[in-house]
């Protein structure tokens, strides 16, 4: 939903029908959303964050696409006796040869996934784009786990296309509730600590508040 909303801010629709998107400010969701912007802004105040990178067939898709435009601009321009019929017969070709374009898309993100694991290293998390309930995804520790992996995420993600992350398995994890305003003052209304590492969802850890472990040095920095 934020996505979304955040492309029909960009292309100007939001604007054009007098629409504000409220709660938050759109500058800082994309900082969220968008994985080079958040990275970058870490950077910036010192803080690490887990090595990641996308695989997906995002040039081959677009040449494809800019390919087949271009064969319909060309049936166009010759204006046959039935344009109709044969702008029908291109679109009945297209979309016969979905299979075996998926398949080149999931051959050019695997390549891109052999890169990408010797960035990442292992284990590795790989999760699919818009896929439900961690479809196609998992956790691979070692590389035929991770290649069998990344090919069913590539095959079930709608997109063609998986975010393979360093695994953060075993981190410690923590919450702070804060309230912000424009001027950057913060409050903190409290921490939360999961007893539970990285690994097993908050949702079924136990959590203690306010954080035990935490240096004073470290509370401060986060």
């Amino acid at each position: 939903a934020l996505n979304t909303a955040l492309s029909l801010r960009r292309m100007g629709v939001l604007e054009r029908y007098n629409v504000e998107m409220i709660g938050a400010d759109a500058t800082a969701i994309d900082k969220a959303e968008d994985r080079a912007l958040f990275r970058e802004a870490m950077k910036k105040i010192g803080l690490e964050t887990p090595k990641s990178m996308l695989a997906n067939a995002t040039d081959v898709k677009n040449a494809d696409r800019k390919t087949h435009e271009a064969e319909r601009a060309a049936l166009k321009a010759e204006k046959p006796e039935n344009l109709d019929a044969a702008l029908d017969a291109l679109e009945t070709r297209w979309n016969l040869g979905e299979g075996d374009r998926k398949q080149r898309y999931i051959s050019h993100g695997m390549a891109i996934a052999a890169q990408a694991l010797d960035h990442v290293g292992l284990p590795a998390i790989i999760r699919p784009s818009f896929t439900m309930g961690g479809t196609g995804g998992g956790i691979a520790y070692n590389r035929a786990e991770f290649y069998e992996i990344v090919q069913s995420g590539l095959d079930a993600s709608p997109t063609t296309e998986v975010l393979i992350e360093e695994s953060v398995l075993g981190w410690k994890e923590y919450e702070m509730e804060v309230v912000r305003d424009k001027a950057d003052n913060c409050i903190i209304v409290c921490s939360i600590e999961n007893i539970d590492p990285m690994g097993v969802h908050t949702g079924d850890s136990i959590t203690v508040a306010p954080a035990l472990t935490l240096t004073d040095k470290e509370y401060q920095m986060m």
